[in-house]
């Protein structure tokens, strides 16, 4: 079985500083009104919101395993039904967190219906009453934590958003962070680094984001197993990165190509424009590549379309020797 990445504490959680420096002592606070009050156990609703990849699940599970408790996981897109969240909700026991990723993604009745669940912890559903009609019911729910991940939190209605007493923005992580993340996890893919530089060069084509991080560790140790015993160095890096088309911005085959796209333009370029001189999808475009390019500098969104900038240019044409 794979070795878990995931940290288990809030002290082998890299990153986020001020996220978990506030998590300790709220997780601290929740544990002394329970001793006084065991009715009053669960920490109060969070939601975490910032870009793929960026801890916010593995943010959850170590703060469930800090309060001592169980978590619950589920994906906002895929309660289709009411059914589907109360099956979830109605096996939580006092203290629980119910953990819903990509929360913005919930159909508007489920988000509507989680206003009471939160507030008076009181699920309200109806039911077939036996006479071809229905009747309301209300389930009385243990004292939990709802906690909510998003990508997109302007997404979120005013009343739920306001429902939620804690809420985290994840930031991007520093190149330093990063290395230390791969330090810390090349042991448990059977690997080592030779000196602190493979794991720089990684960290610096992670694109800020311990996810890509890893994802490129794991490229380097298949290499390394196969070819080096099991050691990273410098030319087993640049040989994954190589076959795996990144290069050292951490720039994707994908983002040159809309780079290399929007630079043979010569006015603004609409989403669905691009989508069909690259043969990319809307949505990768969108979520995936345009989200980097932009805090990076590369490209600029105006009204009437986007637009590569110099500096992206100047990467552009160091990427392709153009």
């Amino acid at each position: 079985m794979a070795k878990s990445l995931r940290p288990e504490n809030f002290d082998e959680y890299i990153g986020q500083k001020n996220t978990i420096d506030q998590l300790k002592t709220y997780v601290l606070a929740t544990k002394i009104r329970a001793a006084r009050d065991p009715d009053d156990c669960a920490l109060p609703h969070v939601v975490f919101e910032g870009g793929a990849g960026l801890g916010k699940t593995s943010i959850a599970n170590v703060t469930a395993k800090e309060l001592g408790t169980n978590i619950r996981i589920m994906q906002g897109n895929s309660i289709e039904k009411l059914a589907d969240l109360a099956q979830n909700l109605v096996v939580l026991e006092a203290g629980d967190i119910l953990f819903i990723d990509e929360i913005h993604s919930l159909r508007p009745f489920i988000e509507e219906m989680l206003y009471s669940v939160m507030e008076d912890y009181r699920l309200d559903i109806m039911i077939d009453d036996g006479a071809g009609g229905s009747k309301p019911v209300n389930i009385n729910l243990p004292q939990f934590t709802l906690m909510g991940a998003t990508t997109e939190i302007g997404r979120l209605k005013k009343p739920f958003r306001e429902r939620f007493q804690y809420e985290f923005t994840m930031s991007q992580y520093t190149e330093d962070e990063l290395a230390l993340i791969l330090k810390l996890n090349v042991g448990k893919m059977y690997c080592q680094f030779d000196s602190d530089e493979p794991a720089k060069k990684i960290a610096k084509a992670s694109r800020g984001v311990p996810r890509v991080a890893l994802t490129h560790l794991r490229k380097c140790c298949d290499w390394a197993l196969v070819e080096n015993d099991g050691v990273i160095n410098l030319n087993i890096v640049d040989k994954a990165f190589e076959l795996a088309s990144i290069s050292e911005e951490g720039l994707s085959a994908n983002d040159i190509k809309y780079l290399t796209a929007l630079a043979s333009r010569t006015r603004p370029t609409g989403l669905k424009n691009l989508a069909e001189i690259t043969s990319i999808d809307k949505a990768t475009i969108e979520n995936s590549i345009e989200p980097y390019l932009h805090e990076q500098g590369y490209i600029e969104k105006l009204p009437n379309g986007r637009i590569i900038t110099q500096l992206g240019e100047m990467t552009l044409n160091a990427e392709t020797g153009i």
